[in-house]
């Protein structure tokens, strides 16, 4: 009897940082069935992405010249490196992430006229919604409306994105809402997470009464985080509160800046920027409450981990996040740029431990029931095979 032939599905992303897209990335590489499809990921650079892959068993092929900035010769030895392994690969399905490697995959890959792949797009973020001028906000939109265009679905990781992708001429039918999904995980006790997260603890620090607030974050712009500093300021410096500290885990290009920060503001024995950790969603049973104070977001991995991990979250309500969170029943919600908010709903939840708790268990719940990792693969999958797969 013959067997068919796998159906060669290739993931395209911009950086191999570990990002969301890169975890959403990685997500679904490792999940598809192996019977069946033979999975590729083309990625710029050779950063943790690549790393997790290949140990993973899933082959990898970095592109050196591919990065996030806009660099017109990059770009097009990006582009002809995609031409390139799309020609000598074949894929029948080409699943672009991240606005550039998604722009430069789709354009090469409908070049393809002998062996027209089928193009999945995944938007996790609008960046048209970011703060620019008129001239870039209409730009990207184009370039958006160019990509979804020439895709033959779009997927749409909120449903705040697919509102405004919607917006964009001639494509609404071929958007799809498919909402990320954590898989199930132990964390580790909160003792041995905080002696990983910060190996030096000092006396105050192991106070039984300290409070930890947390967050899992990129060092970015988008992330809000100088005004989470604020607000763990205007906490800290209440007396009401001796014993509060905030840990920050992930890396990124606002180092310096947050460090400067941090300094200023006299917060260098509570507030610590940790780096990038191994795994860090198992560490969240080290904090007593969740921040995520973003000021442009999609649908963040991170929000869903610390609803697992049944954490109260005070989060900004910006792109998917009122998705997850139901302000007030499982979270609080706060307006983006505002550190005095975020320090209110804090101190409220702070203030009562039975608030504490009835907000991390309706959200560990909600997280449960609608943002699993089986859900999501298993709604990509379906968009993968109601395609028509062209030989």
């Amino acid at each position: 009897m013959e067997h068919p032939e796998k159906i060669k599905l290739l993931y395209i992303i911009t950086k191999s940082n570990f990002g969301g897209a890169q975890r959403y990335v990685y997500d679904l590489a490792t999940a598809m069935p192996k019977k069946t499809y033979d999975v590729s990921v083309v990625l710029g650079g050779a950063g943790i992405l690549k790393q997790k892959l290949d140990t993973a068993g899933v082959k990898t092929v970095s592109i050196g010249t591919m990065e996030r900035d806009m660099n017109i010769v990059r770009d097009v030895q990006s582009f002809f490196a995609l031409f390139k392994i799309f020609r000598d690969e074949r894929p029948d399905i080409i699943h672009v992430n991240s606005s550039k490697a998604a722009g430069l995959g789709a354009v090469a890959g409908r070049l393809l006229f002998r062996a027209r792949p089928q193009i999945i797009f995944t938007a996790h973020g609008v960046a048209f919604e970011e703060k620019r001028n008129i001239f870039q906000k209409c730009a990207i939109k184009t370039i958006y409306w160019i990509i979804c265009a020439l895709s033959d679905q779009t997927i749409a990781v909120s449903m705040a994105t697919r509102s405004e992708l919607a917006k964009l001429p001639l494509i609404k039918n071929k958007i799809t809402l498919i909402y990320n999904g954590v898989r199930s995980a132990p964390f580790k006790e909160a003792k041995e997470a905080r002696k990983l997260l910060l190996p030096a603890l000092s006396q105050n620090i192991l106070h039984p009464k300290t409070i930890w607030l947390g967050t899992i974050s990129e060092l970015h712009k988008n992330k809000g985080l100088p005004f989470l500093i604020e607000a763990a300021r205007e906490i800290i410096y209440d007396k009401k509160y001796l014993n509060v500290i905030l840990v920050i885990i992930g890396e990124g290009e606002e180092r310096a800046r947050l460090e400067k920060l941090i300094a200023e503001k006299g917060l260098a024995e509570n507030v610590f920027l940790v780096g990038h950790k191994e795994n860090p969603e198992e560490l969240l049973s080290a904090f007593n409450i969740f921040t995520f104070p973003s000021v442009k977001e999609g649908l963040p991995y991170a929000i869903l981990e610390a609803g697992r991990a049944g954490l109260p979250v005070v989060a900004s309500a910006v792109g998917g996040i009122p998705e997850i969170i139901d302000d007030m029943r499982s979270g609080i919600l706060v307006r983006p740029e505002n550190a005095k908010e975020i320090a209110r709903a804090l101190e409220y939840i702070m203030l009562d431990a039975s608030i504490s708790e009835k907000f991390g268990e309706e959200l560990k719940k909600r997280i449960k029931r609608r943002f699993s990792l089986e859900r999501m693969a298993r709604e990509t999958l379906e968009i993968y095979e109601n395609i028509k797969v062209k030989p």
